[in-house]
């Protein structure tokens, strides 16, 4: 009976064990996904104001010439 018992509350650890890992396992994942969102909106930002400036000082020449 004792090591029935034992041998359940040792699944019961494994299990809870594996869960926490998949947890674990799942935040980490998350966070790389999320970090990458934020590089990649900071990039996409960062070619916006590229493409700003960039049609801004064609716009400044093409009225300079004129």
């Amino acid at each position: 009976i004792y090591i029935y018992r034992f041998l359940l509350v040792f699944i019961f650890i494994h299990t809870f064990a594996l869960v926490f890992i998949y947890i674990y396992i799942f935040v980490l994942v998350f966070l790389c996904i999320y970090t990458f969102v934020i590089v990649f909106i900071c990039v996409y930002t960062f070619v916006l104001v590229f493409i700003c400036i960039y049609t801004f000082v064609i716009v400044f020449i093409y009225i300079g010439l004129y």
